[in-house]
């Protein structure tokens, strides 16, 4: 089954991102420290003067690398909507766009270059998006629990549909934030916050241009087949600051900084340990006895 997230994307950027000019661009990359997950990202064109631009960052579970078993229970429930979301791409798309920070949907898929949207499919997958319904049948709790023992992404994604994984937010674009990102973490710590750290609270790239943080995972109530309502893994927040690069950073002095001047791109050995968020929250719930 190819992935809805991309056309999501492609809808969202059609609908919400009319302040920024220019084509999209798009990175893609494996993060190989996630078994069997693949992450593309997505970003639009900065000019000169824009001061927000909404990143977006695709990741989909690839099933073909998965177990005979676990391909075998992922397609009992995908098999149903292939004809419908046959049509979706999995590997290129554009960029959504709405604040500042960036987001993460989420999807199973394959690996295979994709070909063109259908309107049919592109409208299922943003229904499926932003009413939070599944694409597919209401999964088992003994499915779910199986999966999770071989995919904790998968089976983040059996439960939770092409809803997005995590959202990001600039800590330097938060209006009213005093410090930089350590002080905004310690913060979040202090109101009983319970960060990731995966990697050291603190995700630091090695230019210190990106640093990152984020929650762990909330516990959500779902209801499996039969009506059975157990606690699974949700979503969960991250936090981004982007430092001025060295040769602008005069304009920070001068107050004349734009988003154009700070860091950009993605940082893969950060991103793995910000992804742990899920599965640092379904650890604990296993080890506390309720997952």
């Amino acid at each position: 089954m190819q992935s809805a997230a991309t056309c999501i994307i492609a809808c969202q950027y059609v609908i919400m991102q009319n302040r920024l000019v220019g084509c999209p661009i798009s990175l893609s990359l494996q993060l190989a420290a996630l078994v069997s997950v693949h992450c593309h990202w997505h970003a639009p064109f900065i000019q000169q003067g824009a001061q927000t631009a909404h990143i977006t960052l695709l990741a989909k579970t690839q099933v073909e690398k998965l177990s005979p078993v676990a391909q075998s229970l992922i397609h009992s429930y995908t098999d149903d909507v292939t004809d419908t979301f046959s049509g979706l791409v999995s590997s290129h798309g554009s960029s959504s766009g709405s604040t500042t920070g960036g987001s993460n949907s989420s999807s199973f898929g394959s690996s295979g270059n994709g070909s063109h949207c259908s309107s049919a499919a592109m409208l299922n997958a943003w229904t499926s998006a932003v009413t939070g319904v599944l694409p597919w049948g209401t999964p088992k709790r003994e499915d779910y629990l199986k999966l999770l023992e071989e995919s904790e992404y998968g089976a983040w994604v059996l439960v939770n549909g092409y809803g997005l994984n995590h959202t990001a937010l600039s800590v330097h674009q938060i209006h009213g934030h005093q410090g930089d990102i350590y002080a905004f973490a310690n913060e979040l710590v202090m109101k009983g916050f319970n960060l990731n750290d995966s990697g050291g609270i603190m995700k630091v790239s090695p230019d210190s241009g990106l640093l990152q943080c984020a929650t762990v995972a909330d516990m959500v109530d779902f209801t499996f087949d039969g009506g059975q309502v157990h606690p699974v893994v949700g979503a969960y927040m991250e936090f981004v600051e982007r430092k001025p690069l060295l040769q602008y950073q005069h304009l920070a002095q001068a107050g004349k900084l734009q988003e154009v001047h700070r860091r950009d791109g993605f940082e893969a050995d950060s991103a793995v340990n910000i992804f742990a968020s899920t599965t640092l929250a379904a650890s604990a719930a296993q080890q506390k006895g309720i997952l």
